[in-house]
């Protein structure tokens, strides 16, 4: 059963980790993995309630607003936590794949002086205009497809070594080919 995700509970690559606010920093609690004993990280359900346990915990803290023992307190819960679940079956992914990921929208590439910009948006037209006003030079030419934001980000992974920086790739003759095959084929699936 997935329950809904706690406040501070975030997954830096499918790895679950509780990071207080900038408010609750200046209590001085630091961020930390949530990991069992044997320093495995835990799965979705347990990670959930380690941090509404350690969201409980800030709560007090704040609402007593005196110095608190939040790290021993944490220390020996910690120290409480059941080791990880032992088993032979493959463990399902830490955290369920975010939907949003997968809402349909459109890859658009933006073609500037010698960078092509690859981007997501659900308004493509809407997320160019500023683009386009806000360009150096005139955009060369721009292009549109279905797709998602996972497909974008797939596609920063596959042209990662002709990044520039962020979204923008310097373009080259192996992009243009790849790009100019997804064009002629209608879609995001690159070879």
């Amino acid at each position: 059963m997935m329950s809904e995700k706690p406040r501070h509970l975030v997954w830096r690559n499918g790895r679950p980790r509780w990071e207080p606010s900038p408010t609750a920093r200046k209590f001085g609690l630091k961020g930390m993995d949530l990991k069992y004993p044997d320093r495995k990280f835990m799965t979705w359900d347990d990670a959930c309630d380690a941090a509404d346990r350690l969201n409980a915990e800030l709560d007090t803290l704040r609402n007593t607003n005196e110095p608190s023992n939040f790290e021993e307190k944490v220390a020996k819960w910690k120290a409480e936590i059941r080791p990880a679940p032992q088993t032979d079956q493959p463990q399902p992914p830490l955290a369920p794949p975010s939907p949003s990921r997968y809402k349909a929208g459109y890859v658009y590439f933006l073609w500037v002086g010698d960078g092509v910009k690859i981007g997501f948006s659900t308004k493509p037209v809407a997320r160019l205009n500023p683009l386009w006003t806000g360009a150096s030079e005139k955009p060369a030419k721009v292009a549109i497809l279905r797709g998602t934001l996972a497909d974008e980000q797939r596609l920063h992974r596959r042209f990662n070594k002709h990044r520039s920086h962020r979204e923008w790739f310097r373009s080259s003759r192996e992009l243009n080919e790849i790009l100019n095959e997804m064009f002629m084929a209608g879609t995001t699936n690159i070879p």
